[in-house]
Formats: C-alpha cells, sequence, structure tokens
C-alpha cells in the first residue's frame, strides 16, 4: 500500500508541474543518492515501498527520506 501511495503522490505532483517525465540529467542525479542508500534492496525502496527506478523517472516525484525533492529543481530558469 506504502507503494501505491507514493506512486500516486508523485504523480499528482507531476501533474500540477505539467511535466511527466525527469530530464535524463535529473534522473541520473537521484540515481546516484538512491544508489548507496541503505533502504535501496536493489529494486524496491524498504521505506516506502517504491519501485525506484519508475519514482526516479516522475518530474514531480520526491524521497520520503528527503534525500532528493523535486522542490531542488524548480528554482531553475525553464519555471520562472
Amino acid at each position: 500500500m506504502k507503494a501505491v501511495k507514493s506512486i500516486f503522490s508523485a504523480a499528482s505532483k507531476t501533474i500540477k508541474d505539467a511535466r511527466l517525465f525527469a530530464d535524463k540529467e535529473e534522473v541520473l542525479r537521484r540515481q546516484k543518492i538512491c544508489g548507496p542508500c541503505p533502504h535501496n534492496d536493489g529494486k524496491k525502496c524498504t521505506e516506502c515501498g517504491c519501485i525506484i527506478d519508475v519514482k526516479l523517472a516522475f518530474h514531480g516525484a520526491s524521497c520520503n527520506l528527503h534525500k532528493w525533492d523535486v522542490r531542488e529543481i524548480l528554482t531553475n530558469a525553464d519555471y520562472l
């Protein structure tokens, strides 16, 4: 159930931001953060239950542990 809630939360933020997927650089940045995380079991996050590769791809997603967040990229000139 946590995984479903996490994905729906990411999807709703994505809709508000009017972008579906994060750009390649953002996905790579998130991967660098999630890769060594102790909650990464190789496929899922043991904290929120999300499938990591899916969550990383959504533009509006954020880490439940506050390790990365969509708000960090919303200050980019593309959004002003």
